[in-house]
């Protein structure tokens, strides 16, 4: 699939990375889709390739806009090779990668998903490898600054997972429920762990972290300016992430359906659209959007 993809999105095709619960292996359903982002050197000529290799539900230009006006593009990618899985796939370009590796997008939704486990299916070359290899890295190790904030006085490795798990799941507004991080950190855990011990015990090595025993703590606890800096960037981040729905109405075929099949997923629920909600969605689906997460509200209470 990752050969697949990269031969479509053609020439401007760097890397393709695998997440999600495909890549996890462990929590994944058997609707589940594959997750990929698509690392390219040009939007223009990388959705130029795209259509005309195969039906992308979206023309070029258009595609090329929105992922100026606010990246990444998320596509429906028909099933490849033929006969393949549905799967869902990022687009991003290296250069904003490296953004994101240094923290400086606009908002957390690649962040918070490449800092947990992923594969690098495919690179063009070595120099693609590197620099991909790299930004995962820096990824990883920038966790801290923009988890400190949320962490406990006192934390394990796992209790680091967990915070950032939970902080970045409250930076969007999702369709699973609370108890969501919770169970991906136990998907992940023997990954995650110790990747994020390593980088404790280098923190702790430069000071900036204290242990006892198992447990760590911040020697210089973040600062009021700092929390606030931080809570700020979450706030933008939901904003922008809720704008991005609007994008999925155009450039992701099926959407409703996807995001029905996640409610009903993760929460044991049954969701039942009628002709007029599927055909008007923006006009009358609302009232059960509402009354989905007020309901959600209160089984997380009761739980």
């Amino acid at each position: 699939m990752a050969l697949a993809l990269a031969g479509a999105f053609g020439p401007s095709a760097v890397a393709v990375i695998h997440y999600g619960s495909r890549a996890r292996g462990v929590d994944a359903r058997a609707d589940s889709a594959y997750d990929f982002f698509v690392i390219v050197d040009d939007y223009r000529e990388a959705y130029a390739s795209l259509t005309g290799a195969m039906e992308a539900g979206v023309s070029a230009r258009t595609a090329t806009m929105l992922a100026r006006v606010l990246a990444p593009n998320v596509h429906a990618i028909p099933p490849v090779p033929p006969g393949g899985r549905r799967n869902k796939c990022g687009v991003l370009t290296m250069r904003e990668l490296g953004g994101v590796a240094e923290l400086r997008a606009s908002d957390h939704f690649v962040v918070g998903r490449l800092f947990q486990h992923v594969q690098l299916l495919w690179v063009r070359d070595a120099a693609a490898d590197r620099g991909v290899r790299d930004a995962l890295i820096e990824i990883r190790a920038r966790t801290f600054d923009w988890g400190r904030s949320f962490l406990p006085e006192f934390f394990t490795a796992a209790d680091y997972c967990r915070s950032l798990l939970e902080t970045s799941f409250a930076g969007e507004i999702r369709p699973e429920a609370g108890e969501r991080p919770a169970q991906l950190l136990e998907a992940q855990v023997d990954i995650l762990v110790p990747v994020y011990s390593a980088l404790l015990e280098s923190l702790e090595r430069a000071g900036v972290l204290a242990r006892t025993g198992d447990a760590f703590s911040q020697t210089q606890p973040p600062t009021p300016v700092m929390r606030r800096r931080w809570e700020w960037y979450f706030r933008v981040s939901k904003a922008r992430g809720t704008a991005r729905w609007g994008k999925a109405v155009i450039q992701y075929d099926g959407w409703l359906e996807y995001i029905v099949q996640k409610i009903t997923r993760h929460n044991d629920v049954a969701v039942e659209l009628t002709e007029r909600e599927r055909r008007w969605p923006f006009i009358f689906l609302w009232p059960k959007v509402f009354q989905f997460f007020r309901d959600r509200s209160r089984w997380e209470v009761r739980r």
